[in-house]
C-alpha cells in the first residue's frame, strides 16, 4: 500500500501517528527523515509511542541508511573524501581550465565546485549530456560549462575506479533496495519539502519493494497554496502511476487557532485577506539596534519563567543572521542568567591542533621563512611562556634570521636572549624537520604528519588544553577543542584509504588535505538539559515550542533571500534549462523553499509568538524589516511596538522586572542616569 498523507504543518503526529497504528504489520519499521532532523525525530517517536527505546523502529534518512547498508566497502566515500579527490582532480585539470585557471588557486574552489557537480550528479544529468549541450549555449556559459564537464568527467572516471560518493551511494541503496533488502519492511517519510533526482529514484524502489510506503507532505488549498510545494506531491502521483500503482490519499491538518491559523494560511496570499484582529499571540517589536533587540527577548524570557512558571526549553530562538547575533547572545544571556545552546559550528581548520600543524608544514614548504618561523612559536600548544616567544621573535627580526639560518645554532647577539632564543629554535626546527624536502607516496606523509603528534604528545596536550578551557569557563570552546585531533586523524586514515599509493609532491598532497580540513564544521555538546533552543529559520525543527522569539527578521534575512553568486549562477541554470538541462535546486527554488520554512515555522508556538527587527546593524547601517514581518502585520492588523524603555513613573515591581538579572544592574543603572538626564 502507498499512502500520501497530507497536512498543513511540520508536525510529527500525522507519521507518528500511522507508525503507531501500524506496528502489527511488519517487525521492520523505517522512519525517513531529512539528516539533520533525525535526532530530534528519534525522541519524537519515543515520546509519542510512550517507550524507551525498540529494535524494530529505526529513525534514518537516505544517506544514513546508504552508509550502513554499505558500511563493509572501503571505498566509500563521505564529504571530505570527496571535496579530496576533486581537489586533486582540479590539481590534474587547472591548466586546461578556459574559465575557472585563477580560481582553482582559491581555498574554497574546490568546495565550491563539489557543490556544483553535486547538485548535477543528484539531479540525475551524466556528464555526457552536460557536455553534448555545449555547442547550443552562449559562449561565456558554454565556456564555464566545459570546465565543469572536463572537471566532472575526471570525477567520475576516479569514481569508476571502484569509489562510492554521494549520489553512487544512493544510487548503490536504490538498487539493494530493488534486490529485495527491505521487503519485509514499512516505511514512513516525512518533513520532506523537495527530493533529489536520485531520491525520487529511490522512493520509486522503495515503492515497488517494500511493505507499504506512507509519505507526509505539506498541501495546502488555501490562498497561500503556491507557497506548498504541489510540485513534490505531483511527481509522486506521477511515479506511483507509473509503476502501475494507486495511492491512498489522506488528510490529517493541525488544528491551528487565531493567529497562527491566519498565518498558515494567508501569509504569502494573492487573494483578498479576510478581516481579522490579532489574538494576542503575534507581537512584533521594532529595536534600535542587535544590543536592544537580544536584550528585550532575554527580559521576555526571564518575565515568562518568573511570572508564567515556564521552563527554558519551553522557548526557542531563530536567529536570522546566527554569526551577527550569536556573540551578543552569549554576553546578554550570561548577564542574565538563561542558559542556552546554539549550535555554532566551529571550523575544523581554527583549532589549535590544526594551527600547529598547518604552521609547521608551512615553515617546511616555505624554507623557514621568518614570518612563518615566528607564527609557529606562538601556538598555544607548544607550551611555550610567552616572554621567551617575545624575545625569540625580537631576536629573529633584530638579526635578519631567515631561512636556513633557523637551521643552525644562534651565535650572535647578548647571551641571555640569545639562549632563551635558541631553545625555541631548536625546538621548532625538531618539530619541523621531517616535512622538510619530503617526498614519496601520499601514506608516507599521512604517516609523517602522525609521527609529529606522537612527538609533541598532541593527544594530552589537546586534552589539557581542553580541561583548561573548561576550567576558565569556556566550556563550548572546550567541547570543540577535545574532538579536533581525532576529527584530522579521521581525515589521515580517509586520505590513506583514498590516495594513499599514488605519488605526489608534499606541496600537492597539502593542498588536498588542507582542503578536506576546511570543508570540516564541529558542533558544540549542549551543556544543560534545561535551556533554551536558539537555531536558524531552515536548519532546525521546532516542536513542542510554548514561547517562539524570532530574531533579525530583516529585509534579506527573513525569509533568507540566495543569490546566485558561486560557480553556478542564474545564467548557467537559464541557459542549460533551454538545452533541457533542469538542475536543482536552483536560486528561485531555494528561495521558494526558504519562504515555506518560514511558513512552517511562525506555527509552532503553542502560547505566544514574538518577532522583532533592529533598525541599524553592527556598523550603524539602516536596516529595513522584512515584507514577511509587514505581511504578517497587515493581516493580523498589528504594528510593531518599540523596545519598552523605563519611565520615571515606574515602581519597583517595573524596574525590578527591565532590570531582570544581577549581572545586568549596574549596565541598566547606568543607562537609565543617561537617559533621565
Amino acid at each position: 500500500m502507498i499512502e500520501l498523507i497530507l497536512t498543513n504543518t511540520l508536525d510529527s503526529f500525522p507519521i507518528l501517528e500511522k507508525l503507531k497504528n501500524s506496528l502489527k504489520e511488519t517487525k521492520r519499521h523505517l522512519l525517513f527523515v531529512p539528516d539533520r532532523f533525525s535526532l530530534s525525530y528519534q525522541k519524537a517517536v519515543l515520546e509519542h509511542l510512550g517507550i524507551k527505546g525498540s529494535f524494530d523502529i529505526e529513525v534514518t534518512s537516505f544517506v544514513r541508511l546508504a552508509d550502513k547498508m554499505l558500511e563493509n566497502d572501503k571505498k566509500v566515500l563521505d564529504k571530505q573524501s570527496e571535496v579530496m579527490l576533486l581537489r586533486k582532480v582540479i590539481e590534474e585539470n587547472k591548466k586546461q581550465l578556459l574559465c575557472f585557471g585563477r580560481a582553482t588557486a582559491s581555498v574554497s574552489f574546490a568546495e565550491d565546485m563539489y557543490a556544483a557537480i553535486s547538485q548535477i550528479r543528484n539531479s540525475n544529468i551524466p556528464v555526457n549530456r552536460m557536455a553534448e549541450s555545449v555547442d547550443g549555449l552562449p559562449t561565456r556559459v558554454a565556456n564555464k560549462t566545459k570546465d565543469i564537464v572536463r572537471i566532472y568527467r575526471s570525477y567520475v572516471e576516479y569514481l569508476q575506479n571502484g569509489y562510492t560518493d554521494g549520489t553512487s551511494k544512493l544510487q548503490a541503496l536504490t538498487d539493494r533496495i530493488s534486490a529485495g533488502e527491505l521487503n519485509d519492511c514499512n516505511i514512513y517519510i516525512s518533513d520532506f519539502m523537495s527530493f533529489s533526482g536520485v531520491e525520487y529514484e529511490c522512493l520509486k524502489a522503495i515503492m515497488l519493494n517494500c511493505m507499504n510506503t506512507r509519505i507526509c507532505l505539506v498541501d495546502s488549498e488555501r490562498e497561500n497554496k503556491h507557497v506548498f510545494p504541489s510540485d513534490v506531491k505531483k511527481r509522486l502521483l506521477s511515479i506511483i502511476d507509473e509503476i502501475g500503482l494507486s495511492a491512498k490519499i489522506s488528510y490529517c491538518r493541525e488544528q491551528l487557532e487565531d493567529d497562527a491559523k491566519v498565518i498558515n494560511e494567508q501569509l504569502y496570499g494573492y487573494s483578498p485577506k479576510e478581516e481579522t484582529v490579532s489574538s494576542g499571540y503575534t507581537v512584533v517589536y521594532s529595536c534600535k539596534d542587535i544590543a536592544e533587540e537580544v536584550k528585550n527577548v532575554a527580559r521576555l524570557i526571564n518575565m515568562h519563567v518568573r511570572r508564567d512558571g515556564a521552563r527554558y526549553k519551553d522557548m526557542a530562538i531563530v536567529c536570522c543572521d546566527f554569526p551577527a547575533y550569536v556573540p551578543y547572545i552569549k554576553s546578554v544571556f550570561g548577564a542574565f542568567g538563561i542558559p542556552f545552546y546554539a549550535d555554532v559550528k566551529q571550523p575544523l581548520s581554527q583549532q589549535a591542533v590544526t594551527k600547529l600543524l598547518a604552521g609547521a608544514i608551512r615553515c617546511a614548504l616555505s624554507g623557514f621563512e621568518s614570518a612563518d618561523v615566528i607564527e609557529l612559536s606562538k601556538q598555544i600548544l607548544l607550551l611555550l611562556d610567552y616572554d621567551d616567544v617575545c624575545v625569540f621573535e625580537n631576536y629573529c627580526l633584530k638579526y635578519g634570521i631567515e631561512y636556513t639560518r633557523f637551521l643552525s645554532p644562534f651565535t650572535i647577539g647578548e647571551e641571555n636572549d640569545r639562549k632563551i632564543a635558541e631553545g625555541i629554535r631548536a625546538k621548532l626546527a625538531k618539530l619541523v624537520a621531517p616535512f622538510v624536502d619530503l617526498k614519496g607516496k601520499v601514506s608516507d606523509y599521512t604517516a609523517k604528519i602522525r609521527e609529529i603528534f606522537k612527538t609533541v604528545d598532541a593527544d594530552n596536550l589537546v586534552n589539557a588544553l581542553s580541561q583548561k578551557q573548561s576550567e576558565e569557563g569556556y566550556d563550548e570552546l572546550s567541547s570543540i577543542t577535545v574532538q579536533s585531533l581525532q576529527k584530522i586523524l579521521i581525515l589521515l586514515d580517509r586520505c590513506d584509504a583514498m590516495l594513499g599509493g599514488e605519488e605526489m609532491n608534499f606541496d600537492e598532497f597539502y593542498k588536498i588535505f588542507s582542503t578536506a580540513i576546511d570543508s570540516v564544521e564541529m558542533s558544540n555538546i549542549p551543556l544543560y538539559l534545561d535551556c533554551v533552543f536558539i537555531g536558524e529559520s531552515s536548519q532546525s525543527r521546532y516542536e513542542n515550542i510554548d514561547y517562539m522569539f524570532v530574531l533579525g527578521a530583516n529585509a534579506g534575512k527573513f525569509p533568507l533571500e540566495h543569490v546566485d553568486n558561486g560557480i553556478v549562477a542564474e545564467r548557467e541554470y537559464v541557459a542549460w534549462s533551454r538545452m533541457g538541462i533542469d538542475v536543482q535546486p536552483d536560486c528561485r527554488r531555494r528561495n521558494a523553499q526558504e519562504r515555506l520554512n518560514v511558513l512552517m515555522l511562525l506555527t509552532r508556538a503553542k502560547k505566544k509568538l514574538y518577532i522583532s527587527y533592529p533598525s541599524a546593524s553592527v556598523s550603524g547601517a539602516e536596516l529595513l524589516p522584512s515584507d514577511t514581518v509587514k505581511h504578517i502585520c497587515d493581516l493580523l492588523h498589528i504594528t510593531s511596538s518599540p523596545t519598552p524603555q523605563p519611565l520615571s513613573t515606574w515602581g519597583v515591581e517595573e524596574y525590578a522586572q527591565y532590570v531582570s538579572a544581577r549581572g545586568n544592574v549596574l549596565e541598566e543603572l547606568l543607562d537609565m542616569n543617561r537617559a533621565f538626564r
